[in-house]
């Protein structure tokens, strides 16, 4: 398991240094922690060069997210989802 951590983060240091893009108001450990340091999100919210976390691909995980989770509420009891 720390194998393949150390595995993410090396991909993640590299995906920074092939990258050098403005964080507006951000910083880095904003971006990766609002796109789950997922290397293929964060390649759709740089838009010109830019971080922009209100890209449309951003919005459809969030969707999903949100509907996988309103799913597993729907089959679990309140006591069984909160453990």
């Amino acid at each position: 398991m720390q194998t393949l951590l150390n595995n993410f983060q090396t991909e993640m240091k590299h995906w920074w240094l092939r990258n050098s893009i403005d964080l507006g108001s951000y910083t880095k450990d904003e971006v990766e922690d609002f796109t789950g340091s997922i290397p293929l999100l964060l390649d759709s919210c740089v838009v010109d060069g830019k971080i922009d976390l209100s890209v449309q691909e951003l919005k459809n995980v969030f969707d999903q997210v949100q509907r996988f989770m309103g799913e597993c509420k729907a089959k679990e009891s309140v006591y069984q989802f909160s453990m």
